[in-house]
């Protein structure tokens, strides 16, 4: 995991607000600790299911975000790329991420003001997360790693502040499963790192509270 958290900040560009890749590329681990809620875990599958028969009708054009996703390589892990299923970060505060640890993301507490709505945001980058983490008395900060299904995604080019869904897939009448920020391409192409935003908390299944230091 602390692997995958120093690669995960090797942006080539540099983050404008703290505390930096620089300093998340020297990170240390001080404990993992493994979620294991039956009930997260079992409305979690039950939304996947539900995913995989939406994207099994031909009609439905699935942009595959494996392609610009920043992943790691985890023994024994089955991600399903049918549904866009990723392992993403969550920076949070302390309190903030032990009750998702125990309750999951609750997407009624989002702001919808976000750049792309009320929705929950992940990224692919450990040091865009680290944004919005903040540090102990001790020094430690804390990351959720997420299974994340972003099923049909809306790719999308501009904002959606305000919004507390994404829009509605044409070919299918029903909105499209989370919105995708891409570097480079949305916010009128002023993006920093990619973002993955979801408005349904049974597509987020927390798997580890990760506690590290990183100075």
């Amino acid at each position: 995991v602390e692997k995958w958290i120093r690669e995960a900040a090797g942006c080539s560009h540099p983050c404008s607000r703290p505390p930096g890749a620089s300093k998340v590329k020297n990170a240390k681990v001080t404990r993992v600790q493994r979620i294991e809620v039956q009930s997260l875990w079992e409305r979690y599958q039950t939304k996947k299911r539900e995913l995989q028969q939406v994207v099994s009708d031909p009609q439905v054009k699935v942009d595959a975000l494996a392609p610009f996703t920043f992943q790691p390589s985890l023994r024994d892990v089955e991600l399903s790329p049918a549904v866009n299923e990723l392992f993403l970060f969550h920076g949070t505060k302390h309190q903030t991420a032990e009750t998702i640890a125990k309750h999951g993301v609750d997407e009624r507490l989002a702001n919808d003001q976000g750049l792309y709505g009320g929705g929950t945001y992940f990224a692919d980058w450990s040091c865009k997360s680290a944004q919005y983490t903040d540090a102990s008395s001790g020094g430690e900060r804390v990351f959720l790693l997420c299974r994340v299904l972003m099923g049909v995604p809306q790719m999308i080019q501009h904002t959606a502040q305000g919004k507390r869904r994404p829009s509605i897939h044409q070919a299918t009448g029903r909105p499209f499963d989370s919105i995708f920020a891409q570097r480079g391409v949305a916010n009128g192409k002023a993006q920093e790192h990619n973002e993955y935003v979801v408005f349904d908390k049974t597509q987020v299944y927390p798997e580890y509270l990760v506690y590290l230091k990183l100075d």
